[in-house]
């Protein structure tokens, strides 16, 4: 069995409102998603049997929550002389939620398998919340056509390289990067970074005409 190819993609799932929230403001969560599956029980569709899965606690969070996001990756394989399609998530454990902090606290009561991703060195659990502006621009930059790669913060092994800090056009929108020259590539690299947990990096292939803003 060989590998044929590897693919970065995200995981972006946007759900209807999960009911009153009181006013409560919804904020960008990081949470860690357990190794293991759990069992559950739902309802086949269109019957009033029950049927029992095994599942991932991401794989049931991004149902229950209002905005889903999970760096994944796309492989082929060839298995006995056919190609085998595989997605799995870019880094195993991590995802990122947004909802209501009340409503995310009655999922991770439910023990379905996740849990918050604390800042480092606190003296009481706090979660690790993401400012929306910044998940919107990680957002944006991610859900692209354009050849991409995840790394976690501390498997990031381009961190020493420093880049310019830049806005450049992104479909109707404009989206904040460190652009970088990697010596070998023959891509204009946009390395764009969520806090202290995620990094991406996207080969960029802009027109000739697109305009690179310089930010100090």
């Amino acid at each position: 069995m060989a590998t044929e190819n590897l693919h970065f993609s995200p995981l972006y799932i946007q759900n209807a409102p999960t009911g009153n929230d009181d006013g409560e403001k919804t904020v960008w969560v990081v949470m860690r998603s357990r190794k293991e599956k759990v069992s559950v029980t739902q309802q086949s569709c269109g019957t009033t049997a029950a049927k029992a899965e095994r599942l991932y606690g991401y794989e049931l969070a991004q149902r229950m929550v209002r905005r889903f996001f999970m760096p994944m990756k796309e492989s082929v394989t060839v298995k006995c002389g056919r190609q085998v399609r595989k997605i799995s998530p870019a880094i195993p454990d991590i995802f990122f939620v947004n909802d209501t902090i009340s409503h995310i606290d009655s999922i991770v009561r439910r023990n379905i398998g996740i849990e918050y991703l604390y800042v480092k060195g606190q003296p009481y659990r706090q979660p690790v919340i993401i400012r929306d502006a910044e998940m919107d621009n990680f957002i944006a930059a991610t859900t692209t056509e354009q050849r991409m790669t995840f790394h976690a913060a501390g498997d990031d092994n381009l961190s020493r390289i420093i880049g310019r800090r830049v806005r450049i056009p992104h479909n109707d929108s404009r989206i904040e990067g460190e652009l970088l020259t990697v010596r070998g590539s023959r891509y204009r690299r946009l390395r764009v970074r969520l806090q202290n947990c995620l990094v991406a990096y996207i080969d960029l292939t802009l027109p000739p005409t697109a305009i690179i803003e310089t930010l100090d």
